[in-house]
């Protein structure tokens, strides 16, 4: 197993390795997890998008990248930082999902904000933006907890099913004005 690129408290993100198929497996194809997706990922499509998200590491040094445990290396979920459009424009988009057995213990917000930290302090970003389908509460709950903020609507396909995203932002400065403890 690699070095991992982002870590927290109870968390390592590590870049994909084929190898990650069973594991992301788990979450990928369990209904719960995928109901705001509509539909659950193959055994090729998981396998493919590994090999797309390792691509996207080997190009940019950053990528949506597999969740584990820190202690144990128990796969807690996806996440990271990735290249998107939105809007017609490009921008640097952060990304989450987990495993069911990890929702509602603060993981999804824990990975979500070091992304949002990595984007700032190692990408040099001024803005990063997120997506969430209407439907996933807890995740707009997430976002709205680290500070971001509602944006513009958006259609997006996935698996040629054309679906409305709710679109986030955060600003650098909005971002680390949340983090001053004189400020709260």
């Amino acid at each position: 197993m690699k070095d991992p690129i982002i870590q927290t408290p109870r968390c390592c993100l590590f870049p994909f390795e084929e190898t990650d198929l069973r594991d992301a497996a788990s979450f990928l194809q369990d209904p719960e997890v995928m109901y705001a997706w509509e539909r659950t990922f193959t055994d090729e499509e998981i396998l493919q998008s590994i090999r797309d998200c390792k691509q996207e590491q080997s190009r940019n040094g950053f990528s949506i990248m597999m969740a584990r445990h820190r202690d144990t290396h128990e796969p807690i979920g996806r996440a990271g930082v990735r290249k998107d459009a939105l809007h017609g424009k490009p921008v640097i988009e952060i990304a989450y999902m987990l495993a069911k057995r990890f929702w509602g213990q603060g993981y999804a917000t824990e990975l979500a904000d070091a992304c949002i930290n990595f984007a700032f302090q190692t990408l040099k970003e001024d803005i990063v933006y997120a997506e969430v389908r209407p439907t996933n509460k807890a995740s707009i709950a997430v976002l709205h907890r680290l500070g971001m903020k509602p944006d513009k609507p958006a259609i997006k396909i996935y698996g040629g099913i054309p679906m409305a995203m709710l679109t986030f932002t955060i600003t650098r400065q909005d971002y680390f004005a949340n983090k001053d403890p004189l400020r709260k």
